[in-house]
């Protein structure tokens, strides 16, 4: 809520605690009419839209020389273990 909240501020001109207070209301509002199933399976949908076009886009980067391919393995092996073991890559 605090990237929203700054992005409303930036936007609207209105300050900050408001446009905080402003998109908790908001998202709280869309959680009640939308339900909370159909916003898990939205953000279920987003994590693998972005980690197949994470996987697509350093694949095509890498079609290179073997030293690219194996290098990209390497890298993505790292990134998930990073995800599965805490969560961030960095």
């Amino acid at each position: 809520m605090v990237a929203a909240g700054n992005l409303v501020q930036t936007l609207f001109g209105i300050p900050y605690p408001l446009a905080v207070l402003l998109v908790g209301v908001l998202m709280t509002v869309y959680v009640t009419f939308g339900g909370m199933l159909a916003t898990t399976w939205v953000q279920i949908v987003k994590a693998i839209l972005l980690l197949s076009g994470c996987i697509l886009h350093h694949s095509s980067s890498c079609l290179g020389s073997n030293d690219r391919r194996r290098d990209w393995r390497l890298a993505l092996g790292a990134a998930l273990r990073a995800i599965w073991t805490n969560g961030q890559i960095f």
